[in-house]
């Protein structure tokens, strides 16, 4: 075996790109059988959102598109690369087939549209029916739902280490090297607005959580100097913690004489004791004012975020940025933008109107959306209303 086959072999699982499931909501696979015998029986922890298993290949992207291989062997062709389809949908295992070329079964039963699952169902990835009806060249796998098998070690997926993100039409993607904490981003835009951006990176005062980049060419270089988690599973945190992250934030940008705002949830990153980390400050404001696509006087853009002086053409200033620190915690502790984002008149016309959809356990924070600048707190008001829990602003 080549080397990336022998490391395939030994962690039987490759980093996912899907989002991690929080630890209640883990499923348990148990491999009972393989038509590769070097694969030993062994439990997978299913922990994000979907889960891809079939054959390791080396041919084309199989051999990192795949999340969990159930057969080594390229002569296990009755296992496609990614055969089944391991989805967590409402709290709930789901397993479909991937339009493989054999198929899956649950329970001996072909599946060809989402099947749910309960503990002890038992799972046939691929395979070929001989003249008898019996399976051949399939792998075997029970789903054991949110309790493991006892007695054998549990295999889990790699962490990622890479990560990227882009503004909604690609002014601006991010490469974000979690294990070195450090980040490359790359802009696409025309020279005005690359000039604009720089200026907007050299202004900026480094703090921890606003690291200084270097610009080079094109791109941004980031450094931290010591590796980076992303948020928890599925984006929401718990309302402390959500006012802890964006109070230190607020910190940094009290001491900044210029909007950096808005600030995307995918650019905030936490060091190991919990401190935030927001990459691109100034430089994401440049790039989604370039990727804003206005038709008479309309915005075509969904995810734009755009403040209520900015949708009025009005100058931008420090309670520009304290409206982008509350959009950002609403996002924190929601999941969700707190304005609709399915209609662009509709967003438009909320943000503009102060019509804030905020959840019940953060009815104080209302004031940073007002729509007009002047009646928001100030950034470092705002901070330390956020350390006193939220209770007023």
């Amino acid at each position: 075996m080549d080397d990336a086959r022998t490391r395939a072999y030994q962690t039987m699982a490759v980093p996912n790109p899907n989002l991690p499931l929080r630890e209640s909501e883990v499923g348990y696979i148990e491999l009972v059988s393989s038509p590769d015998p070097r694969v030993e029986p062994m439990v997978f922890a299913l922990e994000h959102t979907r889960v891809r298993v079939g054959r390791f290949s080396t041919v084309g992207t199989y051999a990192t598109s795949s999340d969990v291989y159930v057969a080594i062997s390229d002569d296990a062709t009755a296992i496609s690369p990614m055969n089944t389809m391991f989805e967590h949908i409402n709290g709930k295992f789901h397993a479909f087939d991937t339009r493989s070329i054999h198929g899956t079964y649950v329970n001996g039963e072909p599946i060809r549209r989402r099947r749910a699952l309960s503990p002890g169902d038992v799972i046939d990835i691929g395979g070929v029916p001989d003249a008898g009806g019996v399976l051949r060249g399939n792998a075997r796998v029970v789903f054991h739902g949110p309790t493991p098998p006892p007695g054998r070690p549990i295999r889990r997926a790699p962490p990622r280490t890479r990560y990227t993100w882009e503004t909604p039409r690609g002014g601006l993607a991010f490469d974000i090297d979690a294990s070195a904490g450090a980040a490359r981003a790359t802009l696409k835009l025309g020279s005005s607005g690359r000039d604009e951006a720089f200026a907007a990176v050299r202004r900026v005062v480094a703090w921890p959580q606003l690291p200084a980049g270097a610009i080079d060419g094109a791109g941004v270089h980031y450094g931290v100097g010591e590796p980076l988690v992303p948020l928890p599973a599925n984006w929401t945190v718990d309302v402390p913690r959500a006012c802890a992250i964006v109070a230190d934030l607020c910190d940094a940008i009290a001491a900044q004489p210029l909007v950096l705002g808005p600030f995307d949830r995918g650019l905030v990153w936490l060091r190991a004791d919990g401190r935030p980390v927001l990459f691109g400050a100034g430089l994401s404001r440049v790039a989604y004012q370039h990727d804003r696509v206005e038709i008479r006087g309309m915005v075509a853009v969904r995810h734009f975020r755009r403040s209520p002086e900015e949708i009025l053409r009005e100058a931008s200033g420090p309670a520009t940025d304290v409206f982008y620190a509350a959009y950002l915690l609403a996002e924190l502790v929601t999941g969700e933008e707190p304005y609709p984002t399915e209609d662009p008149f509709a967003y438009l016309q909320a943000v503009s109107g102060g019509q804030v959809q905020l959840p019940a356990d953060l009815p104080k924070i209302a004031r940073a959306f007002d729509p007009d600048p002047a009646a928001r707190p100030s950034i470092a008001r705002f901070a330390t209303l956020l350390r006193w829990g939220a209770r007023g602003a």
